[in-house]
């Protein structure tokens, strides 16, 4: 089996379990985006983005952390080194992805509840003098 095929398969591998997470958190994440944004069409726009981002950077990631080493390419113990490197860095980017996204929402959900809060404890305004 050459290098670029063990690479191929383990950027695949990367991919397909960010697609996996994807899929698992799609309904949780609509339903969360639709709240904080307010709105339907903006929490399906926000929950695509955060979905592609997931995809693309654990793809970027598999794909910059692969070992270059011509000497040893061939050999079994290279191979293995090339596929565990790739399917690491495209895990890494996963992780970081999903932190990054967490982060993110747990800031838009507490500005969320920090406008709902301030929104239940307005008093209504007494008229003014001159609108008596």
């Amino acid at each position: 089996m050459q290098a670029i095929y063990v690479f191929a398969s383990a950027t695949l591998l990367a991919t397909l379990v960010a697609v996996g997470i994807c899929v698992l958190f799609r309904r949780a994440l609509v339903a969360l985006l639709t709240e904080v944004c307010e709105g339907e069409a903006r929490g399906r726009f926000w929950a695509l983005f955060g979905n592609s981002c997931v995809v693309l950077t654990t793809l970027f990631t598999s794909i910059f952390f692969v070992p270059i080493d011509e000497k040893t390419a061939e050999t079994p113990t290279a191979m293995l080194n090339v596929f565990v490197s790739t399917l690491r860095g495209g895990l890494f980017g996963l992780l970081a992805t999903l932190g990054v996204l967490g982060l993110v929402l747990i800031v838009a959900i507490a500005a969320f509840n920090a406008r709902q809060r301030r929104s239940a404890n307005k008093t209504p305004q007494q008229p003014l003098a001159f609108e008596k």
